[in-house]
């Protein structure tokens, strides 16, 4: 299951080359923010730190979106 996670993983981190967010716009959406969401488990836990480290688009956004403001309100910064 942890393979099958990691491979769709690679799949959306790939989709963000190129673009600040998902939908490929110049504003966030709340699809950002829901991937955001989807990725706080992954990237303080349960992902090993060097495929995270290998994440590199997808590392960029989840950083982005934690940084808006709107996010920000609701869950506070992350430490």
């Amino acid at each position: 299951m942890y393979d099958i996670m990691k491979d769709k993983i690679k799949i959306v981190n790939v989709a963000l080359k190129g673009n600040d967010w998902i939908c490929g716009g110049d504003k966030p959406t709340i699809a950002d923010i829901q991937l955001c969401l989807a990725q706080l488990d992954l990237q303080y836990g349960i992902l090993d730190t060097n495929f995270r480290n290998s994440l590199n688009n997808l590392n960029t956004h989840f950083k982005r979106v934690l940084q808006l403001p709107a996010v920000i309100k609701c869950i506070g910064t992350p430490s």
